[in-house]
Order: C-alpha cells, then sequence, then structure tokens
C-alpha cells in the first residue's frame, strides 16, 4: 500500500477511534438521551461513513492459502500447524 494510502487509513482510523472511545465513555457514566449523546452518535457514524468509503478504494489482499497456513482446508490437522 502506498504511503499516502497508509496515512489516510491511520488518520481516518484513529478518528474512528476518538469518536468511538467517546461513545463507550458516555454508555460508562450513563450519558444517554443527552445533546451530547445524540452529537456524538452522528459524528460517529460520519467517521465511520468515511472509512468505509475510503476502505472501499482499497484492493483487496490475496488471501489464497494464508488463512489455514497454506494448507489445503480438507487436509487434517497436526500438531505441527498449531504452533
Amino acid at each position: 500500500m502506498p504511503l499516502d494510502k497508509k496515512f489516510a487509513a491511520y488518520q481516518l482510523l484513529r478518528e474512528l477511534d476518538a469518536v468511538t472511545s467517546s461513545i463507550m465513555n458516555q454508555v460508562a457514566y450513563g450519558r444517554m438521551g443527552e445533546l451530547s449523546w445524540i452529537e456524538t452518535q452522528a459524528l460517529h457514524r460520519e467517521a465511520f461513513e468515511r472509512w468505509m468509503r475510503f476502505a472501499a478504494t482499497l484492493d483487496s489482499p490475496d488471501l489464497s492459502g494464508s488463512l489455514n497456513g497454506g494448507r489445503d482446508p480438507g487436509e487434517p490437522r497436526t500438531k505441527d500447524t498449531y504452533t
């Protein structure tokens, strides 16, 4: 991934994380229902949608074989496949 896309991904995820943390804080302290709760929900939705629009522009990684250690999915696991 080019450096500019990595930086954009970092910035967008950082923004989404900050808003998510704010929502978690409001839930933990029972501040739902206040005007700030509605505003924070809107900010979260906007941050999430910006991230999703950006993520849709990324190339899908080639995951063939990487999820199961390169072995055939029908092949039984052995002790060495767990390490």
